[in-house]
């Protein structure tokens, strides 16, 4: 097992600075720490996958991300976000990510895939994608930043990791 450097007295800093973490809602003060902490820890998120028959075959819906991360600002991708420490399952994370990234609740079906993002992919180090499939439990409006597209007919500037699922599995 490999060890550390640090000294007896950090790591007990370490732990009551992790243990504050968790008083405070197992979220971290500012942009520049949460950066920090997934540089050493990979948390999961789920990728909400909705598909549906169109007109011409298989569509999925996709989102244009505008959240925190400057670096996908604009991008499109499968809705999806992280998972809160204190969510208890799969379906509360997903029904909370959906209601944020395209105004619906959801049904959590299965999981589909997993993608651990690689070094240079991802702007917070290497989350865990958990591609799941869902179904919407209410109608979904189609905007100009949230809409369905063929699978056969992606548009540019889907993230990577996205394409590459959607072009495998779907």
């Amino acid at each position: 097992m490999p060890t550390t450097s640090f000294t007896p007295e950090e790591i007990q800093e370490f732990k009551r600075l992790l243990g504050k973490v968790a008083e405070e809602g197992y979220w971290f003060p500012d942009e520049e720490t949460t950066r920090a902490f997934h540089k050493v820890a990979s948390m999961w998120a789920p990728e909400i996958v909705i598909v549906r028959n169109g007109s011409k075959g298989r569509e999925i819906l996709l989102a244009v991300y505008d959240g925190g991360m400057k670096e996908f600002h604009g991008a499109w991708h499968i809705p999806g976000g992280y998972n809160m420490w204190p969510e208890s399952d799969i379906q509360t994370t997903c029904s909370r990510v959906a209601r944020r990234e395209i105004g619906a609740d959801v049904l959590y079906v299965r999981t589909l895939d997993s993608y651990k993002w690689q070094d240079g992919e991802h702007p917070y180090g290497h989350p865990l994608s958990l591609f799941v499939m869902c179904e919407p439990t209410e109608e979904i409006v189609e905007t100009e930043k949230i809409r369905f597209f063929p699978v056969r007919e992606l548009p540019l500037g889907l993230l990577g990791p996205h394409r590459r699922f959607i072009e495998r599995l779907l």
